[in-house]
C-alpha cells in the first residue's frame, strides 16, 4: 500500500485491479490505472502510461502526505502509552 502513496506523490502511474479497495484509494490519490487482469486493455494501459496527465489532479490530497499521517500516528502512540 505504501507504494500507492509514493507513486501518486511523484505522479507515476501504476496498475491496480478494478473494483478493489486499492483502486478506490488510487483513484483518490491519482495515478491508478484500474485493469481487469483477466482481460487487460493493453492499448489503453500503454496510452495512459505514455500520457499520465489525466490520471492526476492539479493538487495532491493532503490526506496522503506524511505531515497529515504523522499526526494520526503520534496520536495512536500517545494513546497506547497512556493505556499502560
Amino acid at each position: 500500500p505504501t507504494k500507492l502513496f509514493e507513486y501518486s506523490r511523484y505522479q507515476l502511474p501504476y496498475l491496480v485491479a478494478t473494483n478493489t479497495h486499492w483502486a478506490e484509494v488510487g483513484n483518490d490519490l491519482g495515478g491508478a490505472i484500474p485493469i481487469d487482469f483477466s482481460s487487460p486493455d493493453i492499448d489503453k494501459i500503454i496510452n495512459l502510461v505514455k500520457n499520465p496527465g489525466s490520471l492526476f489532479s492539479k493538487s495532491y490530497p493532503k490526506e496522503a502526505t506524511w505531515e497529515h499521517e504523522s499526526e494520526q500516528l503520534i496520536h495512536s502512540i500517545d494513546s497506547l502509552l497512556e493505556w499502560q
